[in-house]
């Protein structure tokens, strides 16, 4: 806008600018929970909605190892735990919602097949059936084998027969 004042003849002008700051900025929840491997928008307002001030948000998680955010408020869940998720406005306005990160544990593993024959020298893998199937601590599964000159199994479960016999394969998750 432009002021002007004009007195005999003489005229002086002034740009005004209006500026609209920032009055509230609120999380839309200031608790959130997040399955482990999973993601969630959170959500903030600024108000007023018409601000001339930055509204860019800056986030942080006080512990990345349990939730990690990205730039635009994404969390995701890394492991169990609880973490503080904080949004900062450039003009140091800020939310904190805290993150609990939940875990399904698994209640039972096993085999789509009871057993299995394996050529000397050849590979096969078997599918592993996960109870619940939406269980989120399976990270560390660990393949053994009874008999290691009989049949080797690696970490992805693959199993080499090595000489004839018979092994049991067994996995665990940790």
């Amino acid at each position: 806008a432009v002021i002007t004042a004009e007195v005999s003849g003489h005229k002086a002008e002034i740009k005004v600018h209006v500026e609209v700051p920032i009055t509230d900025f609120v999380a839309e929840e200031t608790e959130v929970n997040v399955l482990r491997g999973k993601s969630l928008s959170l959500k903030t307002t600024i108000t007023p909605f018409d601000t001339s001030e930055d509204t860019k948000i800056t986030w942080t998680s006080s512990d990345t190892k349990i939730v990690t955010v990205d730039e635009k408020g994404v969390i995701t869940g890394i492991k169990g735990g609880n973490a503080t998720i904080t949004g900062t406005l450039k003009n140091g306005m800020s939310v904190q919602i805290k993150v609990t990160v939940d875990t399904i544990l698994v209640e039972s593993l096993s085999f789509k097949e009871e057993s299995v024959t394996v050529l000397l020298g050849q590979n096969t893998s078997q599918a592993v059936l996960i109870n619940p199937i939406d269980a989120t601590e399976t990270d560390e599964v660990v393949w053994t084998s009874s008999d290691e000159s009989v049949a080797l199994v690696d970490e992805l479960g693959n199993v080499t027969g090595l000489k004839a016999g018979e092994a049991e394969i067994t996995v665990s998750i940790n």
